[in-house]
């Protein structure tokens, strides 16, 4: 199960309102339960009333790659805007995890306040992961994407 599946299934399970839930899928094991939830004096449990938890314990046994060798880096939006996998004259900036980038190269354009520019690495290295879509509206300082630096 990828790390961004594994999200969804606690986002899910979240929306569900569920107090337990077991996920086992070959050697994979996930366990989850509510945190108990103590309203504060004064206010009502919010939880009993829309029926979500608001906070989850996991456990799991997949185990946990620790790689001091890599250092992960995620580029943030400078600005707020809308991003686009694309350069200025229109060709396409396609980027995928596994993609190895340069120092200096073009990984989009971004339209702000009436302008376009090119936002390019700072980082030469490995995509890890996109957070962004083309021509998805974003804020500064948003994260667009990681990247393995080595």
């Amino acid at each position: 199960m990828q790390f961004e599946e594994l999200l969804k299934l606690v986002r899910e399970v979240g929306k569900a309102g569920l107090t337990e839930f077991e996920y086992i899928e070959g050697n994979l094991t996930i366990k989850m339960s509510a945190a108990k939830n103590v309203p504060a004096e004064g206010k009502e449990n919010m939880e009993s009333q829309t029926g979500r938890q608001d906070s989850y314990t996991v456990e799991t046994n997949i185990p946990v790659r620790h790689d001091e060798d890599i250092k992960k880096e995620v580029m943030e939006a400078p600005v707020e805007g809308i991003f686009y996998f694309s350069r200025l004259d229109g060709t396409a900036c396609s980027l995928k995890p596994g993609d190895f980038i340069r120092t200096g190269q073009v990984l989009g354009r971004m339209d702000s306040r009436g302008r376009s520019f090119e936002l390019m690495s700072d980082y030469d290295g490995e995509v890890v992961n996109i957070y962004v879509d083309d021509g998805e509206e974003i804020v500064a300082r948003e994260p667009l994407l990681m990247i393995a630096v080595r």
